[in-house]
């Protein structure tokens, strides 16, 4: 329906052109080509509003329809929204303990990575065969109706498939997924360890640019130990970027995985087949509005669009990153078996961005679970960073291995028992980075090696393992597990004393902080040995032998 006017605009344009090319002398043509450039985009900015609002949708009563499927997807959210938040009934013995634990796995999980999707608004998209991974598109509806950037923009169905890049008055631009300059971060479901970046269009190995496959886009996978699978599901991220609010949600379906293929240097990109390729001549954007608002959503398909996407997002959350949040609580207890002298606090990892993706990350909830600088934090058990605030903000952040403003005193362990001391930095000249693709979203990560180590002129024997050491600085504990020490000193290709970390830089979500407990004993406000306590408000799971004698000596 829009080719003819498109057609009919631009044959009067060439029209315009060519008359005024030959009539008009030199200067007159020059003003004219001005008048008609500070015309153009307003006129063009109106006829594209008087033509989606002609096209807008139209609010259609409850009554009339859509009442029923509306009242049953709201009762259906209501029901899997209460039954995640209240875990599992009171128990006894173990079951007891596998309840309380799953519980405080939820708050890890939610806590400021997810909330209720503000109200969501229909409007009408300037949809066309020329707006497919190409330009920004404008939308019926502006910053009146609530619409402001970074909102997602989602189909009825729930699936997103754009991001709002400006707002005006009456319009808004969106930027289609897929678009060459929209970045999207993006969880890999059911695979831990494994996420990317959305950087745009698919295009075939070896082809030019215009050899971009339709319908789908490219997925850029962080991490070389990641292992996606033909099939899996892509969503929006939950910790790779800033949190929701101020960002789009976590969670939201974006795609399919539909081939994988490897490069040169050893990454991943992935080809990841959108649910909806094509956006619609109605979409759904999500307002700024609170939720308060009397009447939000006057229309009963907007409402519909949004729970279908907020059950897209518990689906995603219960499927994924519960299970992974109630993994790392079940290792904390295990972990609580073995030391005494220190408590553990896990909490999750929030605000990756490329800038600072090696060097920092921010914990969530800091304050709250009673973190403070100079705590050691650890990954599956391993060294992955140190707490510290440095900017003039005083805010925490968790200072990275892989930093280049951070070294720790360590150990290298022989097979005979001797230990050699030593400083882990990163690596610094033309080795200091992995190599990764040149058009590749996020930097290659920095590697590992020893620096300064004192064996004294004995043969250090490879592998051997590498170990926080007492001294220094930072004061961490001793025996903490850094990594595997792969290359000699006298290494004559690669990097000498290079130390393969055992955390995966690339992908941190949760991470657990060691804690003094000589330190908690003055009331403390991180820890606790007395039971397991929510991760809001810190604290430790003990063993499940622990509490069952526990509740035996309690009657």
């Amino acid at each position: 329906m829009d080719t003819l006017p498109r057609a009919l605009g631009l044959v009067g344009a060439i029209a315009l052109i060519a008359l005024s090319g030959i009539i008009l002398p030199r200067p007159a043509r020059e003003r004219l080509d001005a008048s008609l450039g500070a015309l153009g985009a307003p006129v063009r900015l109106g006829a594209e509003w008087v033509r989606l609002r002609v096209r807008a949708p139209k609010v259609v009563p409850a009554e009339e329809g859509l009442g029923t499927e509306v009242l049953a997807v709201r009762e259906c959210l209501a029901w899997r929204r209460a039954a995640l938040l209240s875990g599992c009934g009171e128990g006894e013995g173990a079951a007891s303990v596998d309840c309380r634990a799953r519980r405080v796995a939820v708050e890890l999980a939610t806590r400021e990575r997810h909330a209720s999707l503000g109200p969501f608004v229909g409007v009408g998209s300037t949809c066309g065969p020329d707006h497919l991974f190409g330009q920004a598109m404008v939308l019926g509806g502006g910053s009146r109706m609530g619409i402001s950037a970074p909102a997602p923009v989602l189909t009825g169905d729930g699936q997103l498939v754009g991001v709002i890049e400006s707002s005006g008055p009456l319009t808004s631009v969106m930027v289609p997924i897929g678009t060459r300059g929209l970045v999207l971060p993006c969880d890999i479901l059911g695979r831990e360890g494994a996420q990317g970046v959305v950087v745009g269009p698919w295009r075939r190995a070896g082809q030019g640019d215009t050899e971009a496959v339709a319908g789908a886009v490219e997925l850029q996978v962080t991490g070389r130990l990641a292992s996606p699978h033909l099939g899996d599901v892509v969503v929006s991220s939950c910790s790779l970027v800033s949190p929701f609010p101020g960002g789009v949600p976590g969670g939201l379906a974006v795609g399919r995985i539909s081939a994988l293929e490897t490069t040169e240097e050893g990454c991943t990109r992935a080809r990841v087949r959108l649910w909806c390729a094509r956006v619609p001549e109605t979409v759904y954007v999500m307002t700024s509005l609170s939720a308060g608002v009397s009447t939000p959503e006057a229309d009963p398909r907007a409402e519909l669009a949004r729970c279908r996407a907020e059950l897209r997002c518990l689906t995603a959350l219960e499927s994924d990153q519960l299970p992974r949040a109630l993994r790392q609580v079940q290792r904390l207890g295990q972990a609580a078996q073995g030391r005494e002298d220190v408590a553990r606090i896990v909490f999750a990892v929030q605000g990756r961005t490329p800038v600072s993706f090696f060097d920092h990350v921010d914990p969530v909830s800091p304050l709250r679970l009673g973190l403070r600088p100079g705590l050691a934090c650890l990954q599956h058990g391993a060294l992955a960073g140190v707490l510290c605030r440095e900017d003039r903000r005083g805010d925490l952040h968790l200072r990275l291995l892989t930093s280049r403003r951070l070294a720790v005193r360590v150990e290298v362990v022989q097979h005979n028992g001797v230990r050699y001391r030593g400083l882990v930095a990163a690596a610094e000249g033309r080795l200091g980075e992995e190599r990764v693709p040149d058009d590749w979203h996020l930097p290659g990560q920095p590697r590992l090696q020893v620096v300064s180590l004192d064996h004294g002129g004995h043969r250090v024997r490879v592998p051997a393992e590498v170990v926080t050491a007492a001294g220094g600085e930072l004061l961490l504990p001793p025996g903490i597990p850094v990594g595997r020490l792969v290359t000699p000193g006298d290494e004559p290709h690669g990097l000498p004393w290079e130390v393969i970390p055992y955390a995966d830089f690339s992908f941190l979500d949760y991470c657990a902080a060691l804690v003094p407990r000589s330190t908690l004993a003055g009331g403390g406000a991180a820890a606790s040995a007395a039971g397991p306590t929510a991760a809001g408000s810190g604290g430790t799971i003990p063993p499940p032998q622990e509490a069952e004698r526990r509740r035996r000596e309690d009657g």
